[in-house]
């Protein structure tokens, strides 16, 4: 198997995972940690009263509240039929687009950007594309909120042998184990670091990964990069 035809079948995968568990996501989880609670907030004061934010993918909508309560509006845009249709039956009043990362097409319409847990689902060469859709979506002067997941060396070796054993087209950082629904990237530290000297932080995330979190401020003007370009992640990061 070819590696575009595996993504776009570990792509599916993980949509269909999450539209799958989208009634039942929230039962006795809340992925509004203190700390992405502490950085949304950050990220809504960077926006006038009555702006709007876009929080791509939203999930079932754990921010939306968040964001209404300060005054400010919001438009949900996920690719998980099953996560937007959570997020309507507890926010009706909010905008919510079904739409991917890779094919985000906003241009400059919001005041702000969040993108968070969820670049561990993006391969490595769609990076460029997200984080340019990303900065596109924003007014110039406006910030994004992005993590990043880190793995250890260890578990990256571990996970990359194994999809090697199995005659995967994967590399390094990729694995489709259990409970990664479907297909997840922990990317080694150089990812951290690159968001780090934008303007991020480091904390530990869920066991004894280690996530990355920046607001990163995007300088006008936007821009939209020609069909087939590539655009580094300090490119986006100026």
């Amino acid at each position: 198997m070819d590696r575009a035809t595996w993504l776009a079948e570990r792509r599916a995968a993980v949509e269909a995972d999450y539209t799958r568990d989208g009634p039942t996501y929230d039962d006795g989880y809340d992925p509004t940690t203190p700390t992405h609670r502490r950085f949304v907030t950050r990220l809504i004061e960077t926006c006038p009263r009555g702006g709007t934010l876009l929080d791509a993918p939203c999930g079932t909508g754990p921010y939306f509240k968040m964001v209404k309560a300060a005054g400010r509006d919001v438009v949900g845009a996920d690719q998980s039929v099953g996560m937007l249709a959570a997020a309507h039956m507890k926010h009706p009043d909010v905008r919510l687009e079904m739409v991917g990362l890779q094919e985000l097409a906003f241009d400059a319409e919001f005041d702000a950007t969040m993108t968070i847990d969820a670049m561990e689902h993006v391969p490595p060469e769609e990076w460029p594309i997200v984080l340019a859709n990303l900065k596109r979506s924003v007014r110039p002067g406006g910030h994004l909120y992005l993590t990043v997941e880190e793995g250890e060396d260890r578990e990256i070796e571990t996970s990359f042998a194994d999809i090697q054993a199995r005659g995967l087209p994967g590399v390094r950082g990729e694995t489709v184990a259990d409970g990664t629904g479907g297909y997840h990237l922990l990317p080694g530290p150089c990812a951290g670091s690159a968001l780090a000297r934008g303007g991020g932080s480091r904390s530990r995330g869920r066991g004894r990964r280690v996530v990355r979190r920046a607001r990163l401020r995007l300088s006008p003007p936007p821009v939209r990069q020609p069909s087939g370009s590539s655009v580094s992640e300090a490119e986006l990061m100026q």
